[in-house]
């Protein structure tokens, strides 16, 4: 399937494209570039040496300059390339102008990975065209260069793509049908000043969302209500001090952290009409996943690195004890 180049964008395109970023999305965003048939781009990456360092003479011949998860707005770099008057948008919004298929946003302070490739596990093994798509390992613009946007039929493909606060503050044209918000801790600022300010990028992802697509777990609904931001309506799900649920026994959401991914997938996955038994069956099946996506090559740098993410994530104490957990609980069961 053919790309189609948004109509703004064309002048931009024809004029040298500057790539921040030398990783995932740095490549991603080359074979996309190459796959539009752009003349020209430059990958700059600071941990290559000074002659890769973006300047005022290179942000003077670009008229766009696109840059990956770990930049933040302020970095200098952009600074530069808006003073020169540069188009600046991250890797997420750049390929989502090009998907037409559909998009299922994950955020959240832990777990939002493994959260990811779950759903695409589970709507692959329910007949759909699913694909995991993380800044990190399979940027979303790896994958729309790979299956050329997606289909026409916007039912065919699905995106299920990990958004981190970084780049969910940056957004300005990526849209999800729907979004899955699991968590929230003050400890993760994610390059922010403070807790705050990382919710609010966070908190972008609510008007990227079709409406009705959104939902949110117990922590988020605690520290949306903190800072009066007000939740969409059926958005929701309380996911903390759940119950053991015998169908999931022997898997990996038996227990929390991970009970909490699943009981905001089932909102969801209920909620877009699906079977609950389905996403029982696809969780009992599922196993994390030690491949690139793209390819049937196990990469060892990948595989280490998600690995050592899992024991982190597992290890750590979020259960539904902690000070925030029983913050959210008693919230929750206030009378309104």
């Amino acid at each position: 399937m053919s790309l189609t180049t948004p109509v703004f964008l064309r002048p931009l395109l024809a004029r040298p494209v500057a790539i921040l970023g030398a990783g995932a999305c740095g490549r991603g965003l080359t074979a996309l570039l190459d796959k539009l048939g752009v003349i020209e781009t430059q990958v700059y990456d600071q941990a290559h040496g000074t002659a890769f360092d973006f300047n005022v003479d290179a942000a003077a011949r670009c008229g766009l300059v696109i840059f990956s998860s770990d930049f933040s707005s302020d970095h200098p770099w952009l600074v530069t390339a808006r003073a020169a008057g540069c188009e600046c948008m991250g890797e997420l919004d750049f390929a989502a102008l090009f998907w037409r298929g559909q998009v299922i946003a994950v955020a959240g302070s832990e777990g939002r990975e493994i959260l990811v490739e779950f759903l695409a596990f589970a709507l692959r093994s329910n007949g759909f065209e699913a694909s995991a798509v993380c800044d990190r390992g399979y940027p979303f613009a790896q994958l729309v260069a790979e299956c050329g946007g997606g289909s026409l039929a916007a039912a065919e493909k699905i995106a299920v793509c990990e958004v981190n606060p970084s780049q969910a503050g940056t957004l300005r044209h990526f849209r999800a049908d729907a979004t899955l918000w699991t968590n929230y801790s003050e400890a993760d600022f994610d390059g922010y000043l403070n807790p705050a300010a990382c919710f609010a990028a966070n908190w972008t992802l609510v008007a990227c969302t079709a409406p009705g697509g959104f939902v949110a777990g117990s922590s988020v609904q605690v520290f949306a209500s903190r800072w009066h931001l007000p939740l969409p309506a059926r958005a929701v799900v309380a996911t903390a001090a759940q119950p053991a649920d015998p169908l999931l026994a022997e898997t990996v959401f038996a227990t929390y952290p991970m009970r909490e991914s699943f009981v905001l997938a089932a909102a969801w996955w209920g909620a877009a009409g699906f079977q609950p038994s389905e996403l029982y069956a696809a969780a009992r099946t599922f196993r994390l996943a030690r491949k690139c996506p793209s390819s049937d090559v196990e990469t060892a740098e990948t595989a280490r690195g998600l690995n050592s993410k899992i024991a982190d994530f597992l290890s750590t104490d979020v259960s539904p004890r902690n000070s925030t957990e029983l913050h959210a609980i008693t919230l929750l069961n206030r009378p309104y």
